[in-house]
């Protein structure tokens, strides 16, 4: 009988490119910025000025009797976690099937961006489990540093005055270093400067072009999301489940800001010899965290629909 089209395979090799397309792209704007600081201890301890409960001072005529007041502070403690992850390959695949990807190599690429990837999505939404607080759960702790678009589980459009407001939380110790948001909601917000004639932008030194907001960088992250669900009162409530998106202004630093903790950097362990698997296994692990030294470093708008035309 004639070869067949599947028995001619068998005699042929397939040309394989070389290596894996990515198809994982996001933008990781945070771990570029954010300063880290190392950790010898478990925690991180930050006081904090009681502005519930402040001192006070007062104009006194003659013989008036002195009325003490003394300040109060709070003090709140910023705990390391483990982000980690265990990649495992059989040998024999690894010694038969590695021309031309390395099949444990490839492993430890995908681990890496995957870590990266979910440092962010915690720097945006964490606070759950072992997750560090992120910065919705951080902003929930700062009284008065929450702009709400909506007070219903419905996102109303971007009014542009508050994202002057939104500054103006952040710049009352220091101008903030960025305004982050997705880029559904910069494309929404570039439109609206263009039809102002209030666009401009400039490159930094890493090369990437930033668009302003009255001199503000416009930071994009894809970590950020246009599904997020607000509550009755417009409070967030869950990374999914709605239509809406959040606006935020940073500012990092170590003793004033927002800043990342951690106790070394990232490691990657490798085991050769398994005892029930004829298989390597890396681990990839960070102890790491963050740390928000003053509550005015982060501010939000939030219940934000981001379709909408800015008004």
């Amino acid at each position: 009988m004639p070869m067949t089209l599947a028995e001619s395979a068998k005699y042929s090799q397939e040309k394989m490119y070389p290596k894996v397309v990515e198809e994982i792209l996001k933008v990781s704007y945070l771990l570029k910025r954010v300063p880290f600081i190392e950790l010898n201890g478990t925690a991180l301890r930050v006081t904090y000025e009681d502005v519930a409960n402040p001192t006070t001072m007062a104009f006194y005529g003659p013989n008036e009797q002195i009325v003490e007041s003394t300040g109060q502070l709070l003090q709140k403690d910023f705990s390391l976690t483990r982000l980690m992850g265990d990649a495992q390959v059989d040998n024999l695949l690894r010694k038969s099937r590695s021309n031309p990807i390395d099949l444990m190599a490839e492993q430890i690429r995908l681990k890496s961006k995957a870590l990266a990837h979910k440092f962010e999505d915690c720097v945006v939404y964490g606070g759950t489990g072992n997750e560090f607080n992120g910065l919705h759960a951080s902003t929930i702790m700062a009284a008065g540093q929450i702009i709400k678009e909506a007070a219903d589980a419905t996102p109303l459009v971007l009014e542009a005055p508050h994202l002057d407001e939104l500054v103006d939380k952040v710049a009352i110790s220091g101008k903030p270093d960025c305004l982050l948001m997705n880029r559904q909601m910069l494309r929404t917000l570039t439109q609206y400067l263009r039809t102002k004639s209030m666009y401009t932008d400039e490159r930094d030194e890493y090369g990437d072009y930033w668009v302003k907001w009255n001199g503000v960088p416009i930071a994009v992250t894809d970590f950020i999301t246009s599904y997020e669900l607000c509550d009755g009162s417009g409070d967030f409530s869950a990374k999914t489940g709605g239509v809406g998106t959040s606006i935020f202004a940073l500012r990092f630093g170590a003793g004033d800001g927002l800043c990342g903790i951690q106790s070394g950097n990232i490691v990657t362990e490798q085991f050769g010899k398994l005892e029930d698997f004829d298989g390597t296994k890396v681990r990839m692990k960070w102890y790491c965290g963050m740390a928000l030294y003053s509550s005015t470093a982060v501010a939000v708008i939030q219940n934000i629909n981001p379709a909408l035309a800015i008004s």
